[in-house]
């Protein structure tokens, strides 16, 4: 029970960490934004351009990784839902989602 626990803080360290570059991204648009309104477009832009794109797509994928994970939790809530763990009567592996694999022995 004690590797569960770990493994919790470990998931809900990892969210926050994924939330809070997620905050970052965002607000680094958000203030490239603001400083940048009203200004005439010049060539010295482009880089400033590149990187809200850059930073666009890293929250794009901040929010895919939240997804997935969520929807891993969830398909491993239903794929264990009324097993009864303990009394399993043989190893089965469940996948979850990208290369995450569990798998599941009975207890002596």
């Amino acid at each position: 029970m004690q590797e569960i626990e770990i493994y919790k803080q470990h998931r809900e360290a990892q969210n926050k960490y994924a939330y809070f570059l997620l905050a970052v991204a965002a607000s680094a648009i958000a203030l490239s934004l603001k400083r940048t309104t009203n200004l005439k477009i010049t060539y010295s832009m482009i880089p400033l351009a590149l990187a809200v794109l850059s930073w666009g797509f890293s929250f794009f994928c901040g929010c895919r990784r939240l997804d997935k994970v969520r929807d891993g939790g969830s398909a491993l809530k239903q794929s264990l839902q009324g097993k009864g763990i303990p009394g399993l009567a043989s190893s089965r592996d469940i996948r979850i989602g990208g290369n995450i694999q569990i798998e599941i022995r009975t207890m002596p």
